[in-house]
């Protein structure tokens, strides 16, 4: 189940998402690999942002969310952002790590 933030941004606004990366035990590391996904509720791809691959992994990465990311459809909306990815570890290498995060898209009046 994903985890649920109160933030709630203004349609076709921007959203700040800042993921950082632990690893099983809870310590702080650098992924090898990292992309996320945006989708609504059922599953559905929104603005075609599908397997979007993170460039510069570090501890923690901020993508920014805008526009038509953030379109709604004459009432709020809830949508998915998922992070996947691997690291490396004593255990073993290409270790997956994922999460999560839900949120709500405040439908506003009028927007262009």
């Amino acid at each position: 189940m994903p985890k649920t933030i109160t933030i709630r941004p203004n349609e076709k606004g921007l959203l700040a998402l800042t993921a950082t990366y632990k690893d099983h035990t809870g310590t702080a590391v650098t992924p090898a690999t990292m992309t996320w996904t945006l989708t609504d509720v059922n599953g559905s791809v929104i603005n075609s942002r599908s397997a979007v691959a993170i460039a510069s992994i570090s501890t923690s990465n901020t993508i920014a969310l805008s526009g038509s990311d953030l379109a709604t459809s004459g009432s709020n909306r809830d949508l998915i952002c998922t992070f996947q990815g691997t690291y490396n570890h004593a255990l073993g290498s290409a270790l997956t790590m994922k999460e999560s995060v839900r949120f709500t898209v405040e439908n506003l009046v009028q927007v262009t």
